[in-house]
Formats: structure tokens, sequence, C-alpha cells
């Protein structure tokens, strides 16, 4: 993707700038009253995805010039997207809800998820083995693609977890409430403390070239 591209979400727009942030274009989008956008991700330098509340769910095939409603079956806050590949993608949010689609976005199936806490992030490690992370410490596993998750025992915390990312199979991080990060080098196995020197809230952590940001 183009360095000089970058999309922001503030609570109804989306921001794009394509001189480094030299300047700024929104794209105003719709919300319910008083809810926000809460996530975005951009597969490409042409197509991305954004979630919030009331169950919303836009994408764009032109770089964010124009944003495209999808109609889900949901009213529940999502906080978060992934697409794994360009077909398998899923939204995550509130009580639970899970929406995932194979097909690059044309369908989407809504459902519960077992755990009725609030999903907040996901990830991929490989083309099978995922990471679905949410409130308090859940951290849940799949090696199937996502048809099965199994909650990871074991986990040192049971503050609410915002962020999750992998470099490689094994090794990967948490990031969360009151600055909780954890990390795992057996593929989510175990778990454990990182000194982050903050105890402000979390929500968001990246690996830039095998480092984490």
């Amino acid at each position: 993707m183009d360095p000089l591209r970058c999309w922001v979400i503030d609570s109804a727009a989306i921001n794009r700038t394509s001189d480094g942030g030299v300047s700024w274009e929104p794209s105003l989008v719709s919300v319910p009253e008083g809810g926000r956008l809460c996530a975005i991700q951009m597969l490409s330098a042409t197509r991305g995805w954004v979630v919030g509340t009331g169950g919303v769910l836009y994408t764009t095939t032109n770089g964010g010039i124009h944003w495209t409603l999808v109609p889900l079956s949901t009213t529940r806050t999502l906080r978060g997207v992934y697409f794994a590949d360009p077909s398998r993608g899923w939204a995550m949010g509130d009580h639970g809800t899970l929406a995932a689609t194979q097909d690059s976005g044309a369908t989407w199936t809504v459902w519960t998820f077992t755990d009725t806490l609030t999903m907040q992030s996901m990830t991929f490690a490989d083309s099978l083995t995922g990471y679905l992370v949410g409130d308090f410490g859940r951290i849940y596993r799949t090696t199937n693609g996502g048809e099965v998750w199994i909650l990871q025992q074991g986990v040192p915390t049971r503050s609410s977890l915002n962020a999750v990312a992998f470099s490689g199979r094994d090794s990967g991080w948490v990031a969360g409430a009151r600055g909780t990060i954890l990390r795992t080098t057996d593929g989510g196995a175990t778990w454990g403390y990182m000194v982050s020197g903050t105890t402000q809230d979390l929500h968001t952590i990246a690996v830039v070239n095998g480092q984490t940001q």
C-alpha cells in the first residue's frame, strides 16, 4: 500500500490523506444518534471496511472517496473488523455479536457467540490460526479458519483486552485496559505480562518489522 495514504475515523467521518498527512479529506457517513465509528481496516489502497455503533458496516472500493452501507441483521455495536484474506472477514462487538463473510463481503452471516461478553479485536497468525479478544481477559483461538473458537485458559488478567497482533505463528501480543500488555511465544498456549509503563487504556497494537508498536 502507498505509504502516503492513510485513513482515520472519528465519530461520524472517515478521513483520508494521500500526501502523507499534509491534507485530509473527510467522508461523512450516517451513524445512530449519539453513536460513533469504532474501527477501520483497509485491505488495499482502494478496498476497506468500517464498523460502529448500531451495527453499522460500511465498505469502500475507491479508497474512501465513497462509502456504502452494508445491511446487517443486528443493531448492536460492532467494535472491530478484520479480514484474514480478501474473501474471509469478521466483524465483532457487544454481547458476543459476530458477523462473518466468506465471499469478500457480498453476504454476511450474523450470530451470537457462545460467550456473550463484548468482543473487541481479531487477528490471524496464518490462514487457519486466529485469535479473538474481548472483555474480562477473554482470548479465543481457532485452528480451523474460524469454524470453532476455543477459550484460552490461564490468561493472567480480567481486564478488557482491546487489540491483538501476531508476528508469525508463535509470537503474539495483546493490549488492553489499564496499560495491560500480554505476550505469548508459544502460539497462545500461555500468556505472560509485559511492563507497559502506563495505566492508561490501550486500544491498538501493531507489529512493524517484527517489533510491536
